[in-house]
């Protein structure tokens, strides 16, 4: 996702239902600043949503979901928030006393699994 150079990005992911692996190396969603060389957040996979709000430091976010051809689960769900202020004036402790808001939107991945019939 792009926004105008002087905007960028808050992230919360709300909820995770991807198949569980150690270090996430089977399916996961990872957030990256950026580029994929830039990490914003460590992979995410099993049922526990990250409890921390992610904060880009420029106007590109990556979203990235991986998956192997093992299981099937429901996915996860995010918002974020666009927020008016170069990425320095952004408060990584906290977030809302920084910049505008510009809007709010969500990114809803469940689905229910496929079932054949």
């Amino acid at each position: 996702m792009v926004v105008d150079d002087a905007q960028v990005f808050e992230v919360d992911i709300h909820r995770v239902s991807i198949e569980s692996s150690p270090n996430c190396s089977g399916d996961r969603v990872q957030l990256f600043d950026g580029d994929v060389e830039v990490p914003l957040s460590e992979p995410i996979c099993g049922n526990e949503p990250p409890l921390q709000t992610f904060i880009s430091r420029s106007s590109v976010l990556v979203v990235l979901f991986q998956s192997d051809q093992g299981g099937a689960d429901a996915g996860f769900v995010l918002g974020y928030t666009v927020v008016e202020g170069e990425p320095d004036d952004v408060d990584i402790d906290d977030p809302a006393a920084s910049g505008l808001r510009l809007g709010t939107q969500s990114v809803d991945t469940f689905h229910r699994p496929y079932k054949e019939t």
